[in-house]
């Protein structure tokens, strides 16, 4: 069995803000509601599952200033359905990373008692979907149309839901453009792959959230994420995708 610490292999993601460099703590918490269905001729409490929810927050090391930490959350707050990833060990592809739509319901910008460091702290709440992933993609700057070297997640059921996640950190060049899908294959060296999932065509930073999509049928057992780069001038996308399955209806 693995053990993995929260530190220098924890990330955040926050639409197309990586905040993993002035965190020092957070959560990302899932509970169900208990519904009561107990009828007169039951003898016994009886419960039933109702919704999902999530909860997210963290806290870390306040940096005041344009594009800062400060500049950034305080003009998240209030922001429907912005796209959180969190992941306590994403150190490679294929690690597990949890995502959820989210809004920021409260935010501290200034915590922390005489000499200490000034700090911040928020709490977000879910307002869509949420799954458990897999990164497909890394984090990283890419120049040129490729391909992620693919991971073998298994079938997805025609009754099963897919949920994929995109993070756009930064992006240069003239006229630069990014189109990104997900796709599949019986075989490791994907030679029928088959689009599953179609990102929008992206030109800046930011980030898009795919699903519920029910699954293929079929056998197909391979996944990886595929990207098509244009523009000139060297065009750059610093980004990453998570994608999962049937954790959750969205």
């Amino acid at each position: 069995m693995a053990v993995f610490t929260v530190g220098p292999n924890s990330r955040m993601y926050w639409d197309q803000y990586d905040l993993t460099p002035t965190l020092k703590d957070g959560s990302f918490e899932i509970s169900t509601e208990t519904l009561d269905k107990t009828a007169w001729n039951d003898t016994t409490r009886v419960s039933r599952a109702g919704l999902d929810s999530v909860s997210i927050s963290a806290s870390g090391h306040q940096n005041l200033g344009t594009g800062e930490i400060e500049d950034i959350l305080k003009s998240e707050l209030g922001t429907d359905d912005s796209i959180i990833a969190m992941g306590a060990n994403v150190s490679a592809e294929g690690d597990i990373v949890y995502v959820s739509k989210g809004m920021m319901s409260q935010l501290t910008p200034v915590q922390g008692a005489v000499g200490d460091q000034a700090a911040y702290g928020f709490a977000a709440q879910s307002s869509g979907g949420w799954f458990r992933g897999k990164l497909m993609a890394n984090k990283a700057a890419r120049t040129s149309t490729g391909v992620s070297a693919g991971i073998q997640l298994g079938v997805i059921a025609a009754t099963q839901k897919m949920h994929a996640s995109l993070h756009i950190f930064a992006v240069s060049g003239t006229n630069p453009t990014l189109d990104v899908t997900v796709k599949s294959d019986d075989n490791g060296s994907y030679t029928s792959a088959t689009t599953r999932l179609t990102f929008a065509q992206a030109t800046a930073a930011g980030s898009q959230y795919l699903g519920p999509t029910l699954g293929p049928a079929g056998a197909d057992d391979y996944w990886r994420i595929a990207w098509t780069i244009g523009g000139t001038a060297t065009p750059t996308f610093n980004f990453a995708v998570v994608f999962g399955h049937d954790i959750n209806g969205g």
